[in-house]
């Protein structure tokens, strides 16, 4: 290994370490953002967006994994759980900080995705 190929490969994993630092951080940010607003029912909020996710992504494999009504019915639990959940929100007045945190799990999304990418050949990050 030739040192230039040695200094790209270290400062990838400087890069790569960088975007999961982001991605924890974020991610830590966006359940302060509902533990803050909320006060002392801030863990029934947690829970709500929890249950939303779960739900979403079950109907998401319900989606995928089965055909005919049941397909249907997957789809509809999928796009009906996050609506709910945003809608229970905003009628208690935390719609700002739901979508504050919304954007903060997708942030801390893409940045995972960032630090789990492979490198490409030429020694940059893919």
């Amino acid at each position: 290994m030739n040192p230039q190929t040695r200094l790209a490969s270290r400062s990838d994993r400087l890069t790569a370490f960088s975007w999961a630092r982001v991605a924890l951080l974020a991610l830590l940010g966006s359940l302060l953002v509902l533990l803050v607003s909320a006060g002392l029912r801030s863990l029934l909020w947690v829970l709500v967006a929890i249950a939303a996710v779960a739900l979403a992504a079950g109907g998401l494999w319900w989606t995928l994994a089965h055909p005919g009504p049941l397909r249907a019915a997957g789809a509809l639990v999928a796009a009906a759980a996050p609506v709910t959940a945003l809608a229970l929100f905003a009628t208690h007045g935390m719609l700002v900080p739901a979508c504050l945190a919304l954007g903060l799990w997708l942030l801390a999304l893409t940045a995972a995705r960032i630090a789990t990418a492979p490198a490409d050949r030429a020694g940059g990050r893919g």
